[in-house]
């Protein structure tokens, strides 16, 4: 933003006006800021035209410049930082346009990237300036295999192996509706439907070293969830293709999990002891999320 000031002095342009722009007061001293045709600010209107600086007596021609900018230099960098700053908020060009791609990643408390609506992937397509979709994606698999070893009180350890592995996977798909902003801040709202599974399995088996006593136990969980969500937040480009979001979310789900554990012992061939458990629940529950924060690279 660039701001013309012409200061001149003048016997005849500068004598008192009719209009008193300086409530009646003699005023030697004007300034004109003069906007470039290229440049439109809502804040330009505040700055334009004629102002007067009010000085008493008039400077002789031969005093310092220095002393008559003194008089000028508040009322520029006033004039420049409101301008400037009122540019900054206006309704900048942004990405939420027909086509356009996005990642988004959630910004947590120690400023990590992470994703934002899927714990893998969260990527919106925007189908229309004001609707889009948004998937969320999650994968998980842990697979953890190796030697244990087994010592209760102050008997003598007993070694062992151990076998586990989980996998999961979950979906998230909402449609997102835009309302038209103001200041590059666009309100949004949103629903969808969720789903997702999981499975682990945990084996152990412990054996001393003369192969006479096994204790051998396994633990497996299934589960799934599925439901509706609600988001709304807003959306804030601070440039073309980037922007800083929060959304708050709430969440209609049901759930259902099956559990089993079994293990046995034996010594010298003979079985000591024997267990099995097994457990099933089902849950509808309606809960919501803390205000996430984001940022959406669009594409």
């Amino acid at each position: 933003m660039k701001i013309i000031m012409e200061l001149e002095e003048d016997a005849v342009w500068w004598r008192s006006r009719p209009s008193k722009p300086c409530g009646g007061q003699k005023c030697p001293w004007w300034v004109r800021f003069l906007p470039l045709p290229f440049i439109n600010s809502p804040c330009m209107g505040l700055f334009t035209g004629v102002s007067c600086v009010s000085v008493k007596g008039k400077l002789p021609h031969t005093q310092n410049v220095m002393k008559k900018l003194r008089f000028v230099a508040p009322l520029l960098f006033v004039a420049l930082s409101t301008t400037l700053f009122c540019d900054s908020l206006q309704a900048r060009e942004n990405s939420l346009k027909k086509g356009k791609w996005a990642l988004q990643f959630e910004i947590d408390r120690d400023f990590d990237l992470k994703g934002f609506q899927g714990s893998t992937l969260s990527v919106k397509k925007h189908t229309a300036d004001n609707r889009a979709y948004r998937l969320g994606l999650s994968i998980s698999l842990d697979v953890d295999d190796g030697e244990i070893i087994q010592q209760l009180n102050d008997s003598v350890p007993i070694p062992g192996d151990k076998d586990f592995n989980s996998r999961g996977l979950g979906i998230n798909l909402q449609k997102i509706y835009y309302v038209k902003g103001t200041l590059s801040i666009y309100p949004f709202f949103g629903i969808g439907a969720a789903a997702s599974f999981y499975h682990s399995k945990n084996e152990t088996e412990y054996r001393d070293a003369s192969g006479s006593y096994v204790e051998y136990r396994k633990n497996t969980l299934d589960s799934w969830v599925t439901g509706l969500s609600g988001i709304f937040g807003v959306e804030w480009f601070f440039a073309n293709d980037l922007s800083l979001l929060g959304e708050y979310s709430t969440f209609l789900n049901y759930s259902e999990s099956n559990g089993k554990d079994e293990g046995r012992s034996v010594r010298n061939g003979s079985l000591v002891r024997s267990s099995k458990f097994q457990e099933q629940s089902h849950s509808f529950r309606i809960s919501s999320s803390t205000v996430k924060f984001g940022l959406s690279v669009y594409f």
